[in-house]
């Protein structure tokens, strides 16, 4: 744009067009345009706020994309197992605790679930335990006073195989198998209550089977758990049934916490518990008496002496019974064990174990035996030194003699002894006997008679000790 120009016109100069008012403004054509330099300023700060705003939300689309990436990443706990999936299936379990990293939903998800050991008590009326009231719940079992029957609406029971009715406590822990963790996730329900309802049922079915193929007093007699006992049977046949499920669910333990009859029952299940109580007692105590017999009688090896005594008796019976059907060989063949089997008892009794009254009377008889051989070994001494005598000199012999036996009669206690007169030739006497001396030898005669008695009679008792009667068997009387 250029300043108007002012021009007069001469005078003298012919007719032109008439005069026109100078232009205010002249345009130009300025063939190289300059648009930013054309562009307003506002423009300007618009289009620059513009493309930082492009830049903000290219950044922020960038950011939410890595933590969409990142947003299948989960932290497992302890006590807990990751399921990787990718597009709903596995692609890895038994993932560790810890940091994990996962596709994310929906294209992939990591599933945890709980490992930890859980438990379920059915020890109310809903399993198999009578309805109790506030009142009854505070107090000792054995304490309560039930009805005089079950009322199968409220109360818990179970039935046994012979037909008796029982109620009982269980306890039942259980955990997820972390190898099968995904069949858990997959087949059984999400809700806790819900998962916890189909183990409780499952269990509850297997007690039943399991009771119903056992007595009561099997039952009142069962431990709480063990290989071989009636939890441990249940516990497999819940087992087996989660298996089937395929619930991945591991039971860790099924344990029996309480056991008791019917409550109008109670009183006469006692009185047969506590009579069988005293049995076994009696039982024990008797073969802890017999034991310490056996042992002060035969020692250590009073156990081998029994065994050796009853095949004797056997063999006794099978003597006795050849001799009945007459058959000389069988009668030979028996008498000759019979002599084996004393062989040995005689060389068991004289070894180191023997002890006791045995080993005593054993020893008693060695002495006895040795004493009177050698006091019949003087006896034949003396008797042959005085038939030496006699043959030299028989006459002084034979008043020696008869002077130290008349000595010997004088004497003894109960000898009484009447001097006669010098020159008497007969004497007549009423003789009556002296009272003292009567009452001592009643009194010795008695202690001699008991002693005997008493001789026969432990010796008797001693021998009973040992003997069998095979036609009596023992029998469990409950």
């Amino acid at each position: 744009m250029s300043e108007p120009a002012h021009n007069p016109v001469p005078e003298g100069a012919p007719d032109a067009a008439p005069a026109r008012r100078a232009a205010s403004v002249q345009l130009s054509r300025d063939e190289t345009p300059n648009a930013q330099g054309l562009m307003d300023p506002a423009h300007q700060s618009l289009a620059e706020a513009l493309n930082v705003m492009l830049r903000l939300v290219q950044l922020g689309m960038i950011v939410l994309g890595v933590l969409f990436l990142f947003s299948g990443a989960r932290t497992v706990k302890e006590g807990e197992t990751g399921i990787r999936l990718l597009f709903g299936r596995v692609q890895a379990e038994n993932l560790a605790p810890g940091f994990q990293f996962s596709w994310p939903y929906p294209i992939g998800d990591l599933e945890k679930v709980q490992t930890g050991s859980s438990r379920i008590d059915i020890n109310d009326h809903t399993g198999f335990w009578p309805f109790l009231n506030e009142n009854q719940k505070r107090q000792p079992i054995d304490q309560i006073v039930g009805g005089q029957q079950i009322d199968p609406s409220r109360d818990g029971s179970l039935i046994t195989g012979d037909g008796n009715l029982a109620h009982a406590q269980w306890r039942v822990a259980f955990r997820v198998d972390p190898d099968r963790a995904s069949d858990y996730a997959r087949n059984m329900p999400a809700d806790d209550a819900t998962r916890e309802r189909i183990i409780r049922a499952l269990a509850q079915r297997a007690i039943v089977h399991s009771v119903a193929e056992v007595s009561i007093d099997q039952l009142l007699k069962e431990a709480p758990r063990g290989e071989g006992s009636l939890a441990y049977t249940a516990q497999r046949r819940a087992q087996d049934m989660l298996d089937a499920l395929g619930s991945g669910v591991s039971i860790e333990s099924l344990d029996l916490q309480a056991k008791i009859p019917p409550l109008a029952a109670r009183d006469p299940f006692n009185a047969v518990a506590s009579a069988e109580s005293t049995r076994k007692q009696k039982v024990e105590e008797a073969r802890q008496q017999a034991s310490k017999t056996l042992s002060e009688t035969a020692g250590q090896a009073w156990q081998e002496a029994n065994r050796l005594i009853l095949e004797y008796e056997g063999a006794t019976d099978a003597r006795a019974a050849a001799v009945r059907d007459g058959d000389e060989r069988e009668i030979g063949v028996w008498t000759q064990r019979q002599d084996q089997l004393l062989g040995v008892i005689s060389t068991l009794f004289e070894g180191p174990q023997a002890g006791g009254r045995v080993s005593k009377e054993i020893n008693d008889a060695k002495l006895y035996r040795a004493a009177e051989g050698q006091r019949r070994r003087a006896d034949v001494a003396r008797f042959e030194a005085i038939r030496e005598q006699y043959s030299r000199n028989p006459l002084v012999t034979l008043h020696r003699e008869w002077s130290s036996a008349f000595a010997a009669v004088v004497s003894r206690d109960n000898t009484q002894v009447f001097l006669l007169p010098p020159g008497a030739s007969s004497l007549g006497l009423w003789i009556n006997q002296d009272p003292e001396i009567a009452r001592r030898i009643e009194r010795d005669v008695k202690q001699r008679l008991t002693q005997e008695a008493m001789e026969k009679r432990e010796k008797g008792l001693n021998s009973e000790q040992f003997r069998t009667n095979t036609n009596v068997s023992e029998m469990d009387g409950r």
